[in-house]
């Protein structure tokens, strides 16, 4: 009988909202098994909301200071996921993101045995959606009847 799963989320703050974070941890929380760890991705201004909202979380930051390069960020993503399996026994990696540039590393830990969630806005492609053993549709909060990115 394989022991419980050890889970991952890896939160890309340059394309998802820290607004969200409530529902995401609701959503890893109800997989039922021990968050092993949690890791934010992108440039400084991008992590500061993120952090706050996983203060008790101990997330881990990684911050990369701006080059004009926009995948900086991504790359350290996608290499910390492909080798969390392998170095940390990773089984489950969560991933909160709209970007299609992940589909392959989606489909690779797949391949490899890991269980993968995407949580993901409204504007994520269909092959996102697709690619993952659950997605998750992250909603805008309500507030007095106006979504709370409306004024």
């Amino acid at each position: 009988m394989p022991g419980p799963e050890q889970i991952a989320l890896l939160i890309d703050a340059e394309n998802v909202s820290h607004r969200f974070s409530e529902q995401i941890l609701c959503e890893v929380d109800a997989i039922g098994d021990r968050v092993s760890e949690v890791h934010v991705y992108g440039g400084k201004i991008s992590c500061r909301g993120w952090m706050k909202a996983l203060h008790h979380r101990c997330a881990k930051r990684t911050s990369l200071p701006p080059t004009g390069k926009n995948n900086r960020s991504d790359m350290a993503l996608i290499l910390d996921a492909i080798l969390m399996p392998f170095r940390d026994g990773i089984t489950h990696i969560c991933l909160a993101s709209s970007d299609t540039d992940f589909v392959p590393l989606l489909r690779r830990l797949k391949s490899e045995g890991c269980r993968t969630t995407i949580f993901a806005e409204s504007k994520a492609r269909r092959s996102l959606r697709q690619c993952a053993d659950r997605f998750v549709l992250l909603r805008r909060e309500v507030r007095a009847g106006r979504p709370s990115g409306t004024a």
